[in-house]
């Protein structure tokens, strides 16, 4: 688009210095008398050879600017292609980072509702043996105070045989 308006341009800015020299070639000089220098004759022009020349000589100018521009037009499309490319290489490694990042949410995600299963389990047999280990040490603390009241009555028996044994022996 751009390449078809500058070259556009370029011909009507030669067409215009194409007419701008055709008109002032037929246009006669005027001298002071006004009449004589209505009857020299005056050279022909030949609006085809000197309009070319002119036309060509107008137009280089134009069609060097259009050149550059179209190489500068160039240089930026190729550039531009290449930093597309660039930025779709790297749009696609970041999507697939995003992707890998997502799978290991979701491997976390289910890690962590498995996870979560176990503890309870454990938090649940944890609360149920330290109920058990409460019940244990409770009857342990019974039945070692049973015993320990069972011995201190046969200990206090024994003491009392040894003290009858003593006082009948030592009479």
């Amino acid at each position: 688009m751009k390449q078809r308006m500058v070259g556009k341009i370029g011909v009507i800015a030669g067409m215009g210095a194409l007419v701008a020299a055709l008109g002032m070639g037929n246009v006669l000089p005027v001298s002071a008398a006004g009449s004589a220098a209505a009857e020299q004759p005056v050279a022909p022009v030949s609006p085809l050879g000197d309009a070319a020349d002119a036309t060509a000589a107008l137009q280089a100018p134009y069609v060097e600017r259009e050149a550059l521009y179209q190489g500068q037009i160039e240089a930026v499309d190729s550039l531009f292609s290449e930093r597309q490319a660039t930025y779709v290489a790297q749009v696609e490694e970041l999507m697939a980072r995003v992707e890998q990042g997502q799978s290991a949410v979701a491997n976390l995600t289910a890690q962590e509702v498995t996870l979560s299963g176990q503890v309870a389990q454990l938090w649940a047999l944890r609360q149920q043996r330290q109920g058990e280990y409460q019940s244990n040490l409770a009857l342990a603390g019974q039945q070692y105070s049973e015993r320990a009241q069972a011995m201190s009555a046969q200990l206090a028996e024994a003491q009392a045989r040894l003290l009858e044994a003593r006082t009948l022996l030592g009479q």
